[in-house]
């Protein structure tokens, strides 16, 4: 399907909004709405980084001046994920395993955001080991794919009690913004950045919905229930990949 710029504006502003809300920069729902489009996987994994950086560095600016960052839940995960996203964005795979990778990550994450949706944990202290080995695995599947990583994190976080939902969207928000940096570093040292011609269009639109959501999440609503809406997202993406 030819890429038609208002449609995809729109369904990119709604993707930012909704994966802002919960601090999260979107990777997986803008690859589902490439995916659509049939874009090729180098234009996918590099675009879907980008758009990353933007949204995820909105989100974590306004739920840090809403006092809901935590540096010591972070820095785990940060410095073990980092590296591995880098070392994962050097492998090149076929678009048949690209895909299946894909589309079982994405139902993976749909699957976990269902599970943990009306989450209320209270907190645990955060075993330092289980931290740094987890922040390793997702940095590289992360990498691998062309995502953020906050799909697997922030369920991690959940489930586990690490944090509250706010705390839980900041910390992923800033894991996303550093670990898709890391990704597009390893995709420009192996030869692999490759961007759509609407890529301005793009970033400009996912800013504004990035800026919407996260500001409604951050400061005036609840997180739990914009996961549906995201589960419908991945699976939709998952379907697509399917068939």
């Amino acid at each position: 399907m030819p890429i038609d710029p208002l449609i995809i504006s729109c369904l990119i502003f709604l993707v930012a909004t909704l994966y802002s809300m919960v601090g999260h920069g979107g990777a997986s729902g803008y690859l589902a709405i490439l995916s659509i489009f049939a874009v090729p996987q180098i234009v996918m994994s590099s675009t879907s980084l980008v758009l990353n950086l933007f949204v995820a560095g909105i989100s974590f600016a306004l739920y840090a001046q809403a006092k809901h960052f935590r540096w010591s839940l972070t820095w785990p995960f940060l410095v073990s994920a980092v590296p591995f996203a880098f070392i994962g964005a050097l492998f090149k795979l076929p678009e048949t395993v690209y895909s299946v990778l894909l589309a079982i990550a994405l139902l993976y994450a749909a699957f976990r955001l269902l599970r943990s949706a009306k989450d209320e944990p209270d907190e645990h202290e955060l075993p330092l080991k289980y931290a740094l080995l987890s922040g390793s695995l997702i940095g590289l599947i992360s990498g691998i794919l062309g995502i953020g990583g906050g799909i697997f994190l922030s369920p991690i976080l959940l489930i586990c009690n690490w944090g509250n939902p706010k705390e839980t969207a900041a910390t992923s928000a800033v894991f996303i913004f550093v670990n898709s940096l890391a990704g597009l570093s390893g995709r420009f040292f192996s030869g692999q950045l490759n961007f759509p011609t609407i890529l301005p269009l793009m970033i400009g639109v996912c800013c504004a919905g990035a800026v919407l959501g996260s500001f409604m999440g951050a400061m005036k609503l609840p997180s739990h229930w914009i996961r549906y809406a995201l589960v419908l997202v991945l699976l939709t993406a998952v379907i697509k990949l399917i068939f």
